[in-house]
């Protein structure tokens, strides 16, 4: 899939997120070569409370 984003696509950058709790997503993005560049606190509001968010 990123392959195709780049090099089909010509995108520059592409940026997934992830509530920081759940643990198979947020490993998901470094399996695939992608990496954390910002977490966000209190940024998400999810299930009546704030959440965190990793970039």
């Amino acid at each position: 899939m990123l392959t195709y984003c780049f090099a089909g696509l010509g995108l520059h950058r592409v940026v997934a997120s992830t509530g920081c709790r759940n643990h198979a997503p947020v490993r998901l993005p470094a399996r695939v070569g992608m990496r954390r560049e910002a977490h966000l606190r209190q940024n998400i509001w999810f299930k009546g409370a704030w959440g965190d968010e990793y970039v």
